[in-house]
């Protein structure tokens, strides 16, 4: 999952945070050197200069800025860890709730299927013994309307149902083999 993958890289940059915190209790060494070329002749050799040089810089005291510094990198990192774990349950979460969709709008659609059997094999019936004159029109007419209800109930479950993959499908990021 691309944001667990972004949060993974959060931790990452809180931990070198916290680990360049502790930089601020060591001194700095900084070296420097010049050379430079002093003659009235182009690339003559007369008036050679250099200058080499160090500075040290030991800040011993500030304040306890340098240990508030390293407390606030712990806690960033503490922060970061704990979205993390936040984030990985609550993906485990929304896989497990989109599964049971699944499994719900699949036995929905079996249902359906078998609903949609059953009315096809009623108006059939009723259309025989309508033909032969032993059946009402309204009855027909009413197993008819069933027969339509249930193939609308299961247009809707495969809705459902493929609306319940998809979800998953985003959720995993990779196609399902339904």
């Amino acid at each position: 999952n691309a944001r667990l993958e972004a949060m993974k890289y959060r931790m990452s940059a809180a931990k070198e945070m916290q680990r360049s915190s502790k930089f601020n209790f060591i001194p700095s060494i900084n070296l420097f050197g010049s050379y430079e070329f002093n003659d009235e002749v182009p690339f003559g050799t007369q008036g050679d200069s250099y200058m080499i040089g160090a500075t040290l810089k030991w800040d011993l005291f500030k304040g306890f800025q340098n240990v508030g510094k390293v407390m606030e990198s712990k806690a960033q990192l503490k922060k970061a860890e704990l979205a993390y774990e936040s984030s990985l349950f609550k993906n485990k979460m929304e896989i497990q709730q989109a599964q049971r969709s699944l499994d719900q709008a699949q036995e929905q659609l079996q249902f359906a299927e078998a609903s949609v059997e059953q009315a096809e094999e009623d108006f059939r019936i009723r259309n025989n013994r309508y033909e032969q004159g032993m059946e009402k029109t309204t009855d027909l007419l009413q197993a008819e309307t069933k027969l339509l209800q249930s193939k609308l109930q299961r247009l809707n479950a495969l809705y459902q149902y493929n609306l319940s993959i998809a979800t998953l499908e985003l959720l995993l990021e990779r196609e399902m083999p339904y």
